[in-house]
């Protein structure tokens, strides 16, 4: 494994490593890192699950509902080229850097694919 990395330590997400091959995404409530290929990744999402259409019809219903999105955790879902994926819960709220790491890996897997 390459020495040289960038760490992204951002709280509420979870931690990541990024190297010139390869990244390691640690979740919040894990203390160890998996390691992931840029090549082996097909696409990474970032989603609020509460934020489906399912949701956003009972919105419409009840205001309720709507509290549900503010509270409700993220998801960062790695999907693998071979059709399995990993998720790690993030926080709700919104964070800049965080999205530039998302570019970046994005940007990676466009360039090693």
């Amino acid at each position: 494994m390459e020495k040289d990395f960038e760490l992204y330590e951002l709280d509420g997400f979870p931690s990541i490593k990024v190297y010139e091959n390869h990244f390691e995404i640690k979740a919040i409530d894990y203390s160890k890192y998996r390691a992931i290929k840029y090549q082996e990744v097909k696409e990474i999402k970032f989603s609020n699950p509460a934020n489906n259409s399912s949701i956003q019809i009972l919105k419409k219903i009840s205001g309720t509902v709507n509290n549900l999105s503010r509270t409700s955790p993220c998801i960062l879902k790695i999907v693998l080229n071979n059709g399995g994926d990993w998720e790690y819960k993030t926080t709700n709220k919104t964070d800049i850097d965080f999205h530039k790491l998302l570019r970046i890996l994005r940007g990676k897997l466009s360039f090693s694919n």
